[in-house]
């Protein structure tokens, strides 16, 4: 099967303790948490197989499909910010640590007020951290 694009709405918007249920689940299924909103969603890719499973979490209310137009405004900016997190989940899976610096930081700022980030633990074997 193919890895798509979804959107996925968890029941109590405001339950971060559900949306981190939502992407351990993901996660264990191979695949990705793109981006998490300010109002709660979520927008993961994953194989399509997972579709009705993840439907079916007892914290989402709503899976469905998102395609992200690529001439649309701020189109770039969503696509970096999805391949930042990206890296920095196979980083933390791999046991590896990604290359940080100021354009991490200065990204954060463009995010509206409330934004609640999901956040992948990174191991630093070499104990720099």
């Amino acid at each position: 099967m193919a890895v798509q694009m979804y959107l996925i709405h968890p029941k109590n918007n405001c339950d971060d303790k559900g949306r981190e249920d939502i992407a351990d689940f993901i996660a264990v299924r191979r695949g990705f948490i793109l981006m998490a909103t300010s109002h709660g969603s979520i927008i993961a890719a994953f194989d399509e197989q997972y579709l009705a499973s993840v439907q079916a979490h007892a914290s989402v209310a709503f899976a469905g499909g998102v395609t992200l137009n690529p001439n649309a405004p701020g189109a770039t900016a969503l696509r970096q910010l999805f391949a930042q997190n990206v890296a920095l989940q196979l980083a933390s899976r791999n046991g590896g640590v990604p290359a940080t610096g100021d354009s991490a930081q200065a990204e954060e700022g463009r995010f509206p007020p409330g934004y609640r980030p999901l956040r992948w633990s990174v191991s630093d074997e070499g104990g720099n951290g």
